[in-house]
């Protein structure tokens, strides 16, 4: 037992009250030292407890904190990445108009160039039509055929502008060539102005020319070189 939890005392003789009273408060000096140590050590065991849970508590709020971070991090980059595809589309769409937009502008242009040019057309036929008039007063002038020219391409007609309607292949009656530009000539009963870079020289096609034969002599020439190219 430790010492500072009891005093000595004389021995006395049997009976003596002083020495029954001296064991006694020894007893209960030892008893409540016992509580006390006791109650020291759950005090110590419930503070270790206490700091355990407590240590517990603060890694699940740094375990929770970290998972909400993570998440964080996550939307922010699936919102980036939503951001940047979305910044993405709307320059493919801004792309796609302006390239829609030069598109209809060259469409646009085309076709003011092509009304341009068929009014510009339109006043060399009439032009053309007034060059070729009869000058002779009170008679219309017979033109005589000088030629026939085959249509390369399609090309649309006008009956009031006295322009002939032709389509690629058409064969073309010529009876004036006298304009750069434009020629006159008669398709299907009807005669009127044509553009002269829409056709060419219609060369006809002879059948009545037997196709070439051979000759012996011919044959004997082809021998003669196939022998001298073996030799050599």
């Amino acid at each position: 037992f430790p010492a500072n939890y009891v005093k000595k005392v004389e021995a006395g003789a049997e009976g003596d009250p002083g020495a029954e009273d001296s064991a006694a408060a020894a007893a209960a000096a030892l008893l409540e030292a016992e509580r006390v140590a006791k109650e020291k050590a759950e005090q110590e065991e419930a503070a270790r407890k206490a700091e355990e849970a407590r240590l517990a508590e603060e890694a699940e709020a740094k375990r929770r904190e970290e998972e909400r971070l993570a998440e964080e991090r996550r939307k922010a980059e699936e919102e980036a990445v939503r951001l940047k595809a979305e910044k993405e589309r709307k320059a493919a769409e801004e792309r796609l108009k302006a390239e829609e937009a030069a598109r209809l502008k060259a469409e646009e242009e085309k076709k003011a160039a092509e009304a341009a040019a068929a009014a510009q057309a339109a006043q060399t036929a009439a032009s053309a039509a007034a060059a070729a008039e009869p000058e002779a007063a009170g008679e219309e002038e017979t033109m005589e055929p000088i030629g026939k020219v085959q249509a390369l391409y399609d090309c649309e007609g006008n009956e009031a502008e006295g322009r002939l309607d032709l389509k690629a292949g058409d064969i073309i009656t010529l009876l004036n060539d006298a304009d750069e530009a434009w020629w006159y000539g008669e398709l299907d009963g009807k005669q009127g102005y044509f553009p002269k870079n829409y056709v060419e020289e219609y060369q006809e096609k002879n059948f009545d020319q037997p196709p070439h034969l051979d000759t012996n002599d011919e044959k004997q020439d082809d021998l003669n070189r196939l022998q001298e190219e073996e030799q050599k």
